[in-house]
C-alpha cells in the first residue's frame, strides 16, 4: 500500500552526493518500518524526488517542480526507492 510520497529540495553542493544518498536511506529506513494495529499490518512504500540548489535550479519553484518530477521517476520503480533530477535528465 502506497501511503504518500515525499520531495526533498537540498542546499548542499553536489559534491556532498554521498551525504545526501545516506540522509535518504536514514529517512527511508525510519519510514519503512511495518505498523501494526490490530490484526492489519500496513507496509509504507516510499517515493522521494530529490533536487539540488544550486546545480538543479535557483528558484525554489524550480527546486520543487525537479523535484516532484524526480519522485515520479522513482515511482516508475518497483517499491521503495529515490530519484535525482539527474536521473530523469538525461
Amino acid at each position: 500500500m502506497i501511503l504518500d510520497s515525499a520531495n526533498l529540495v537540498m542546499s548542499w553542493r553536489e559534491s556532498r552526493m554521498y551525504e545526501t544518498r545516506m540522509l535518504v536511506r536514514r529517512i527511508i529506513n525510519a519510514l519503512e518500518i511495518p505498523l501494526t494495529i490490530g490484526d492489519l499490518s500496513i507496509q509504507i512504500e516510499i517515493s522521494i524526488g530529490i533536487s539540488i540548489f544550486p546545480s538543479d535550479a535557483q528558484s525554489i519553484d524550480e527546486l520543487y517542480d525537479l523535484a516532484d518530477r524526480s519522485m515520479y521517476t522513482a515511482k516508475e520503480s518497483a517499491g521503495t526507492t529515490y530519484a535525482f533530477t539527474q536521473d530523469h535528465s538525461q
